[in-house]
């Protein structure tokens, strides 16, 4: 009997260090901490500080399912939007450079027709400014005078009155516009255009002696009637 105990201790001893030995060698590759199966609901603790690349959780799927664009996308959808903007801002500064180019050739080609007292061809080209900058007050100046050059009063006074209204210190409106009231035969509608212009011409200006002399010619004569050229 005492033989049968001694060989049940050697024995529970020698399994003991088995055991010991096995459990030693087993690998790291799972935290014994952490269950490998959780029960339902529950969270595992490594979840609390990082999420697992390849299992997103039910509010990433259910906020997936509800929005199908991505940030991502709507921000190249916003930065082709802001691209679009700038094209378009580039051709319509482009656009805009070309009639300005083109409002400056024909205002100076009006210039010099004038000068070469080519007056139609001078309206056909102020015509042009007017079509691509209505509201340019040198331009309806001008307009005026190659009008005036053609004797049709009535329509230069017109131009004259837009130029002054667009800019009243539009100094040869005035003048131009005291002259088309002069052949209008309208000398008291003439002689307050040209006290305006004669206030406002400098002392020193070219045109200042004849709109002088002008103005003392017309003072002496009496009021004339309705102008001769209606259109």
């Amino acid at each position: 009997m005492r033989d049968v105990r001694i060989r049940a201790l050697l024995i529970t001893a020698a399994l003991t260090v088995v055991g010991g030995l096995l459990i030693a060698t087993q690998t790291d590759e799972y935290d014994t901490s952490i269950p490998n199966v959780l029960p339902p609901g529950s969270v595992s603790p490594v979840a609390l500080d990082r999420k697992q690349p390849d299992q997103p959780d039910e509010t990433e799927t259910v906020q997936a399912n509800k929005s199908p664009t991505s940030g991502s996308q709507k921000k190249i959808k916003s930065a082709a939007d802001i691209e679009k903007e700038k094209i378009q801002q580039a051709m319509a500064a482009h656009a805009q450079e070309r009639i300005n180019a083109e409002i400056k050739q024909q205002f100076q080609q009006g210039v010099n027709l004038l000068q070469e007292r080519k007056f139609n061809e001078a309206i056909t080209a102020l015509h042009r400014v007017l079509q691509l900058a209505p509201t340019m007050p040198e331009a309806n100046a001008n307009m005026g005078y190659a009008l005036l050059g053609l004797k049709r009063y009535a329509a230069a006074r017109d131009f004259f009155v837009a130029s002054i209204q667009l800019n009243k210190n539009q100094i040869n409106a005035y003048y131009g516009l005291a002259m088309a009231h002069d052949g209008l035969q309208d000398l008291p509608a003439a002689i307050n255009a040209m006290r305006v212009y004669q206030h406002l011409v400098p002392a020193d200006d070219v045109y200042r002696k004849r709109a002088d002399a002008i103005l003392k010619e017309w003072e002496a004569q009496p009021s004339a009637g309705p102008g001769v050229d209606s259109r």
